[in-house]
């Protein structure tokens, strides 16, 4: 089975749940769709290498949640900051994601590759393209569970552990968003 059916049936357990399940819950939202997310891409739970770590944090300024990290090779690769499904992801979810991005700067320099944003049904893909250890503002690949294209799942091969490769995902990204223009600037004139 490929992983755009998996996520074809993981899409279809979040929408056959009783909404209570995910109500204001980013820890449910964590256990019964993100994780099983990241193991559809081969990312597996209490396996050494490489491992999901799920942590509720707080920062100095805000609480920030249900947090999970994906390490492997000794260093925090992808970090992934999870709202409840439902929840709409905001200026205080990018601001919450961006603190525990600096958390763990300060106890690793070496900056994760990848930073997530998502209610488990919306995955914001973030990464530091502009300034170095600074996560963008934006991000520059939106994923929306619900809503897959055939684009979506030939982008998030690159997001696959035996194939992770955060830089080829963004670039791609781009160039599709540049192609993309191109087409409507050519619509317009037309």
């Amino acid at each position: 089975m490929d992983y755009a059916q998996k996520l074809q049936e993981l899409a279809t357990h979040i929408v056959a749940a009783d909404p209570q399940l995910f109500l204001n819950n980013e820890l449910q939202t964590s256990v019964s769709v993100v994780i099983p997310f990241l193991e559809i891409f081969g990312y597996k739970k209490h396996l050494p290498n490489p491992t999901i770590d799920q942590e509720n944090r707080t920062s100095q300024t805000s609480t920030i949640g249900v947090v999970l990290s994906l390490n492997w090779n000794q260093k925090t690769n992808i970090i992934i900051k999870v709202n409840a499904v439902g929840l709409p992801l905001g200026l205080a979810g990018r601001n919450q994601l961006r603190d525990y991005y600096g958390s763990i700067l300060l106890r690793d320099e070496r900056a994760p590759k990848l930073a997530i944003l998502t209610n488990g049904t919306e995955f914001q893909f973030y990464t530091d393209s502009k300034i170095e250890k600074c996560l963008d503002n934006a991000p520059f690949y939106v994923f929306n569970l619900l809503q897959p294209t055939e684009d979506d799942f030939y982008l998030l091969r690159h997001f696959h552990i035996q194939s992770f490769d955060q830089e080829q995902m963004h670039l791609e990204v781009v160039a599709k968003a540049k192609l993309n223009e191109l087409r409507i600037r050519k619509q317009v004139r037309i």
